[in-house]
Protein backbone atom coordinates (compact mmCIF):
# COMPACT_ATOMS: atom_id res chain seq x y z
CA UNK A 1 0.00 0.00 0.00
CA UNK A 2 1.36 3.42 -0.96
CA UNK A 3 1.49 6.22 1.55
CA UNK A 4 -0.37 9.46 0.92
CA UNK A 5 2.97 11.26 0.49
CA UNK A 6 4.14 8.79 -2.19
CA UNK A 7 0.88 9.21 -4.12
CA UNK A 8 1.13 13.01 -3.91
CA UNK A 9 4.75 12.96 -5.18
CA UNK A 10 3.82 10.68 -8.08
CA UNK A 11 0.88 12.91 -9.00
CA UNK A 12 2.98 16.10 -8.95
CA UNK A 13 5.68 14.40 -11.03
CA UNK A 14 3.13 13.22 -13.65
CA UNK A 15 1.50 16.65 -13.94
CA UNK A 16 4.92 18.27 -14.29
CA UNK A 17 5.91 15.95 -17.14
CA UNK A 18 2.64 16.64 -19.06
CA UNK A 19 2.90 20.40 -18.48
CA UNK A 20 6.51 20.44 -19.63
CA UNK A 21 5.54 18.44 -22.71
CA UNK A 22 2.79 20.92 -23.58
CA UNK A 23 5.29 23.77 -23.23
CA UNK A 24 7.74 22.11 -25.60
CA UNK A 25 4.98 21.48 -28.12
CA UNK A 26 4.02 25.14 -28.23
CA UNK A 27 7.52 26.36 -29.10
CA UNK A 28 7.77 27.22 -32.80
CA UNK A 29 10.26 25.30 -34.88
CA UNK A 30 13.37 27.15 -36.06
CA UNK A 31 12.89 28.53 -39.56
CA UNK A 32 13.40 25.84 -42.18
CA UNK A 33 14.00 23.07 -39.62
CA UNK A 34 11.52 20.43 -38.46
CA UNK A 35 10.38 20.57 -34.83
CA UNK A 36 11.45 17.17 -33.54
CA UNK A 37 10.70 18.00 -29.89
CA UNK A 38 7.00 17.37 -30.49
CA UNK A 39 7.61 13.70 -31.31
CA UNK A 40 9.99 13.41 -28.36
CA UNK A 41 7.26 14.67 -26.02
CA UNK A 42 4.68 12.32 -27.55
CA UNK A 43 7.10 9.44 -27.03
CA UNK A 44 7.90 10.48 -23.45
CA UNK A 45 4.22 10.62 -22.49
CA UNK A 46 3.71 7.14 -23.90
CA UNK A 47 2.61 5.63 -27.21
CA UNK A 48 -0.78 4.51 -25.93
CA UNK A 49 -1.73 7.68 -24.04
CA UNK A 50 -3.70 10.24 -26.11
CA UNK A 51 -2.54 13.85 -26.11
CA UNK A 52 -5.23 16.18 -24.78
CA UNK A 53 -5.48 19.91 -24.26
CA UNK A 54 -3.39 20.93 -27.29
CA UNK A 55 -5.87 23.41 -28.79
CA UNK A 56 -4.19 26.11 -30.91
CA UNK A 57 -0.77 24.49 -30.38
CA UNK A 58 2.03 25.54 -32.75
CA UNK A 59 3.26 22.47 -34.63
CA UNK A 60 4.48 24.18 -37.79
CA UNK A 61 6.89 21.90 -39.67
CA UNK A 62 6.76 19.37 -36.80
CA UNK A 63 8.15 15.90 -37.52
CA UNK A 64 5.34 13.63 -36.32
CA UNK A 65 5.85 10.67 -38.66
CA UNK A 66 4.44 7.45 -37.13
CA UNK A 67 3.20 9.38 -34.06
CA UNK A 68 0.17 8.16 -32.12
CA UNK A 69 -2.10 11.21 -31.82
CA UNK A 70 -5.32 9.23 -31.52
CA UNK A 71 -7.91 11.21 -29.61
CA UNK A 72 -5.70 14.32 -29.47
CA UNK A 73 -7.47 17.67 -29.02
CA UNK A 74 -5.80 19.74 -31.75
CA UNK A 75 -8.63 22.12 -32.65
CA UNK A 76 -7.25 25.32 -34.16
CA UNK A 77 -3.70 23.92 -34.17
CA UNK A 78 -1.16 25.45 -36.57
CA UNK A 79 0.27 22.42 -38.35
CA UNK A 80 1.38 24.06 -41.57
CA UNK A 81 4.01 21.95 -43.31
CA UNK A 82 3.94 19.31 -40.56
CA UNK A 83 4.97 15.78 -41.48
CA UNK A 84 2.43 13.20 -40.27
CA UNK A 85 3.26 10.28 -42.55
CA UNK A 86 1.77 7.03 -41.19
CA UNK A 87 0.56 8.90 -38.08
CA UNK A 88 -2.51 7.71 -36.19
CA UNK A 89 -5.10 10.46 -35.67
CA UNK A 90 -8.12 8.24 -35.06
CA UNK A 91 -10.88 10.19 -33.25
CA UNK A 92 -8.63 13.29 -33.12
CA UNK A 93 -10.28 16.73 -32.89
CA UNK A 94 -8.80 18.97 -35.60
CA UNK A 95 -11.64 21.46 -36.10
CA UNK A 96 -10.33 24.63 -37.74
CA UNK A 97 -6.75 23.32 -37.77
CA UNK A 98 -4.32 24.79 -40.31
CA UNK A 99 -2.83 21.84 -42.23
CA UNK A 100 -1.73 23.71 -45.33
CA UNK A 101 1.04 21.78 -47.14
CA UNK A 102 1.02 19.11 -44.40
CA UNK A 103 2.25 15.62 -45.33
CA UNK A 104 -0.47 13.17 -44.27
CA UNK A 105 0.48 10.29 -46.55
CA UNK A 106 -0.97 6.99 -45.28
CA UNK A 107 -2.20 8.68 -42.10
CA UNK A 108 -5.02 6.98 -40.20
CA UNK A 109 -7.72 9.66 -39.94
CA UNK A 110 -10.72 7.43 -39.27
CA UNK A 111 -13.46 9.23 -37.30
CA UNK A 112 -11.30 12.38 -37.16
CA UNK A 113 -13.13 15.72 -36.92
CA UNK A 114 -11.63 18.06 -39.54
CA UNK A 115 -14.58 20.47 -39.65
CA UNK A 116 -13.45 23.77 -41.16
CA UNK A 117 -9.82 22.61 -41.38
CA UNK A 118 -7.53 24.15 -44.00
CA UNK A 119 -5.95 21.31 -45.99
CA UNK A 120 -4.84 23.44 -48.93
CA UNK A 121 -2.17 21.59 -50.93
CA UNK A 122 -1.91 18.92 -48.23
CA UNK A 123 -0.71 15.47 -49.30
CA UNK A 124 -3.31 12.93 -48.18
CA UNK A 125 -2.37 10.17 -50.63
CA UNK A 126 -3.17 6.74 -49.23
CA UNK A 127 -4.77 8.20 -46.08
CA UNK A 128 -7.77 6.54 -44.45
CA UNK A 129 -10.57 9.08 -43.85
CA UNK A 130 -13.33 6.52 -43.34
CA UNK A 131 -16.13 8.15 -41.27
CA UNK A 132 -14.14 11.39 -40.87
CA UNK A 133 -15.86 14.79 -40.79
CA UNK A 134 -14.63 17.23 -43.45
CA UNK A 135 -17.60 19.61 -43.39
CA UNK A 136 -16.61 23.10 -44.61
CA UNK A 137 -12.96 22.03 -45.01
CA UNK A 138 -10.69 23.55 -47.65
CA UNK A 139 -9.09 20.85 -49.81
CA UNK A 140 -7.96 23.25 -52.53
CA UNK A 141 -5.32 21.41 -54.62
CA UNK A 142 -4.90 18.68 -52.00
CA UNK A 143 -3.55 15.31 -53.13
CA UNK A 144 -6.25 12.69 -52.55
CA UNK A 145 -4.74 9.86 -54.59
CA UNK A 146 -5.88 6.51 -53.22
CA UNK A 147 -7.72 8.09 -50.28
CA UNK A 148 -10.49 6.14 -48.55
CA UNK A 149 -13.40 8.59 -48.19
CA UNK A 150 -16.12 6.03 -47.51
CA UNK A 151 -18.89 7.41 -45.29
CA UNK A 152 -17.00 10.69 -44.83
CA UNK A 153 -18.99 13.87 -44.16
CA UNK A 154 -18.16 16.48 -46.81
CA UNK A 155 -20.78 19.23 -46.62
CA UNK A 156 -19.76 22.42 -48.46
CA UNK A 157 -16.16 21.30 -49.05
CA UNK A 158 -13.86 23.20 -51.42
CA UNK A 159 -12.42 20.64 -53.86
CA UNK A 160 -10.89 23.18 -56.25
CA UNK A 161 -8.17 21.55 -58.32
CA UNK A 162 -8.53 18.18 -56.60
CA UNK A 163 -8.12 15.04 -58.73
CA UNK A 164 -10.72 12.52 -57.56
CA UNK A 165 -9.76 9.80 -60.03
CA UNK A 166 -10.47 6.43 -58.46
CA UNK A 167 -11.46 7.91 -55.08
CA UNK A 168 -14.20 5.88 -53.38
CA UNK A 169 -17.02 8.21 -52.29
CA UNK A 170 -19.39 5.47 -51.15
CA UNK A 171 -21.90 6.84 -48.65
CA UNK A 172 -20.45 10.37 -48.77
CA UNK A 173 -22.81 13.32 -48.28
CA UNK A 174 -21.64 15.97 -50.77
CA UNK A 175 -24.37 18.55 -50.13
CA UNK A 176 -23.09 21.99 -51.12
CA UNK A 177 -19.77 20.63 -52.33
CA UNK A 178 -18.35 21.82 -55.63
CA UNK A 179 -15.03 21.78 -57.40
CA UNK A 180 -13.48 23.71 -60.23
CA UNK A 181 -12.43 21.79 -63.30
CA UNK A 182 -11.05 22.81 -66.68
CA UNK A 183 -14.60 23.03 -67.97
CA UNK A 184 -15.94 25.04 -65.03
CA UNK A 185 -17.50 24.12 -61.71
CA UNK A 186 -18.95 20.70 -61.01
CA UNK A 187 -21.84 20.83 -58.56
CA UNK A 188 -22.91 18.41 -55.86
CA UNK A 189 -25.31 16.57 -58.15
CA UNK A 190 -22.54 15.68 -60.60
CA UNK A 191 -20.25 14.68 -57.73
CA UNK A 192 -22.78 12.40 -56.03
CA UNK A 193 -22.71 8.68 -56.58
CA UNK A 194 -21.01 5.69 -55.09
CA UNK A 195 -17.58 5.95 -56.69
CA UNK A 196 -16.35 9.14 -58.31
CA UNK A 197 -14.27 8.84 -61.45
CA UNK A 198 -12.98 12.27 -62.39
Amino acid sequence: MYSLLEIAIALVWSVGIVAAGAGWLTRPAPTGRPNRTALAVATAIGPDRPLAGLRHVDLRHADLDDANLSGAELAGADMRGASLTDASLVFAALQGANLRHADLRKADLRFTDLTGADLTAANLSGANLDHANLDHANLDHANLTGVDLRHTRMLSVDLTGVDLTGVDLTGVDLTGTSRSTRSGTTGERALSGRTMRA
